[in-house]
């Protein structure tokens, strides 16, 4: 089944300011949320992949190309239910560093395991940031 997007876009308290959030949908579950938020005088972006720690399995990233973002915070949101060994979400923020575009890769393994195996799971994004620190998704 293929993949389907869904973007919108959601003002946030800050005037001038908008969220824009993409979702990846496989069968029944959401994959990705990736929210482009502004204030006044830098940008942030924030990165909600699903995550269930509980099977060994996390989220690791690396960038690539001539520009760069910060590491804000990555940090860990249980799940709402009660139910033994339900998924969360772990949360990725960044901040714009050096100017030009950036590539995000986030690979989902167990740390442990060798880096021959091939992920569970791979995320590319595709970012610019300008010379005030702004990101934008680029393709």
């Amino acid at each position: 089944m293929p993949l389907s997007r869904q973007s919108f876009h959601t003002p946030l308290s800050h005037a001038g300011d908008q969220r824009r959030i993409v979702r990846k949908v496989l069968p029944g579950i959401l994959c990705v949320a990736v929210l482009l938020c502004g204030c006044a005088s830098t940008r942030n972006l924030k990165i909600e992949l699903d995550s269930n720690p509980t099977t060994g399995y996390s989220w690791d990233w690396r960038q690539d190309g001539p520009g760069s973002l910060a590491l804000v915070e990555d940090s860990f949101k249980g799940p709402s239910t009660s139910i033994p060994g339900a998924g969360g979400k772990q949360t990725f923020i960044f901040s714009g560093g050096d100017p030009g575009r950036v590539t995000l890769t986030f690979t989902y393994a167990r740390p442990w395991e060798p880096s021959s195996l091939v992920p569970v799971d791979t995320k590319v994004f595709h970012y610019e940031v300008d010379s005030n620190g702004n990101i934008a998704e680029s393709r």
